[in-house]
């Protein structure tokens, strides 16, 4: 599902950016992530938590996608230059990730799990590209219908 205009606006609030970076830090500050982890992100909008998590975790590769092709493009200008190479940035469906089994030692999701028309098939997606061990960190803005 892609997000409405209003809503659009919402996530791209400077507000959201600085509450995102304090979650992107306490993390950090309470959970282990590897040294040169791969990581995904999933519903990456235009770039922010990417951008955050590039930062405050290094991995060795970061996978970000949004299903709005939009927001990809918005990454992209966004993420400037420098990212190439670093986060790669593609249209996907977090319902068909593209990826083997047990492939990621961290996937994130910024307020994306409630839009996904089967949440259940996402969280079992995540779940096998997940390595063991792995984290899953999601926040939600609401809880998925059941």
């Amino acid at each position: 599902m892609k997000v409405n205009w209003a809503e659009r606006l919402m996530v791209n609030s400077p507000v959201r950016v600085a509450v995102q970076r304090l979650i992107v830090r306490w993390i950090k500050s309470v959970i282990r992530i590897p040294p040169q982890a791969r990581i995904l992100e999933i519903g990456c909008g235009r770039g922010v938590g990417a951008r955050l998590i590039a930062a405050e975790f290094q991995p060795a590769l970061l996978h970000a996608f949004d299903l709005d092709c939009r927001m990809i493009l918005m990454a992209r200008k966004y993420l400037g230059p420098d990212s190439k190479g670093k986060i790669c940035l593609y249209v996907g469906d977090a319902l068909r990730l593209p990826y083997g089994d047990r492939v990621f030692d961290a996937v994130f999701g910024f307020g994306v799990l409630h839009h996904l028309p089967d949440w259940r098939g996402g969280l079992r997606e995540i779940a096998r590209v997940l390595k063991p061990g792995g984290i899953y960190f999601l926040r939600s803005f609401t809880l998925p219908s059941t």
